[in-house]
Order: structure tokens, then C-alpha cells, then sequence
């Protein structure tokens, strides 16, 4: 994408439903950035998960061993004791990684790295907020002047009720998220 647009090319992102995290890390650097009301748009943030069976394991009198070449070599093991040291280095990355979306937010959006961290640190924001505070360009979508009414009423709930208006008449089965053809 962002090849796409330093070589002169306009991007345009529709974002559907949601464009979160890695979602909108990508619709950054689009030329413009569009967003239906209730979109869920951000966040900007990045979140890392370690398991560690080690107490469990321990409890259960089961012992692991294990070879290690260097210092390094354990990191994270999930079958002993996380190491301070492998919790600073994991902390470090997960910072360097949550820079690295700030800047790229910023170089997209042309904003200060200062105002995406501002409405950063993992917030989650709807499509109306997005636009008010620069993640977005604008609010557009293809649902007739009858649904945009409901939406306007209803702001993030419309989608449910839009939901439920197409399903007609008949026995009750609501899934919102169901591929189509199934």
C-alpha cells in the first residue's frame, strides 16, 4: 500500500465492520480512508502473549530439563519460570513494535507521532469518532436513505437491527458474522 501511494497511485480503503489493529495498520497509508458510522477503527496498539506452564507443570510433579547453548537460549520457555531479563526483552519489543504503528499512523495520516499516540495506547474507536479525531477521512457507505435513517437513530446498534429487518418473517436465526453462502 504504501508503495502504492509514494508511487502516485490514490488508495482508497472502505473499511467494512472493522479495521482493528493490523487492519488499520494497513489502511494508514491509504489516500483516503473511508468508514461506515459504527465502524470499530484502530486500535493502535500491539499486545504479545507468553504462556508459561512452569507452577502448573510443578504442582502436577512434572520437571523439564533442557540444553542451552547461550543465555539467550531459554527465553520464554514455556516449561520454566519466565526469566525479569526475558520479560524486558519481550517489553522492548512489543514498545519498539507500538512505535513502529505510530510512526507508520503518522506518516499516513499526516499527524504529529505526539497526536496518534494521543488517541492511541490500544483504544478502539467507532467510524464517527475516527473521523473527528484524523483516523478517517470521511463516513460513506452503499445502504439505502431507509437504513441510514435507522443509523443515524441508532448509531452502533444499527447494524443489529439492520440485521435483523433483512432476515424478514420466519423462525429465528440471527448470526451476524456468518460468511455469505452459508
Amino acid at each position: 500500500m504504501k508503495r502504492t501511494v509514494e508511487a502516485g497511485k490514490p488508495v482508497v480503503v472502505s473499511m467494512g465492520n472493522v479495521a482493528a489493529s493490523g487492519g488499520y495498520y494497513i489502511s494508514a497509508n491509504a489516500t483516503r480512508i473511508f468508514a461506515e458510522p459504527a465502524t470499530i477503527t484502530g486500535s493502535i496498539g500491539v499486545v504479545s502473549v507468553a504462556f508459561n506452564f512452569a507452577d502448573t507443570l510443578a504442582k502436577l510433579g512434572i520437571h523439564t530439563d533442557g540444553v542451552r547453548l547461550s543465555e539467550s537460549g531459554g527465553t520464554l520457555d514455556p516449561f520454566e519460570p519466565f526469566r525479569e531479563r526475558d520479560l524486558d526483552l519481550v517489553r522492548e519489543q512489543v514498545q519498539a513494535m507500538y512505535q513502529r504503528f505510530v510512526a507508520a499512523v503518522a506518516r499516513g495520516r499526516k499527524m504529529e507521532p505526539a497526536a496518534v499516540e494521543a488517541i492511541g495506547s490500544g483504544r478502539v474507536w467507532t467510524g464517527r469518532e475516527a473521523v473527528g479525531n484524523g483516523l478517517v477521512d470521511a463516513l460513506g457507505d452503499t445502504r439505502p436513505d431507509s437504513i441510514k435513517a435507522i443509523d443515524a437513530a441508532l448509531g452502533p446498534y444499527a447494524r443489529e437491527v439492520l440485521g435483523f429487518i433483512e432476515m424478514g418473517v420466519g423462525p429465528l436465526y440471527y448470526c451476524p458474522y456468518t460468511p455469505a453462502g452459508e
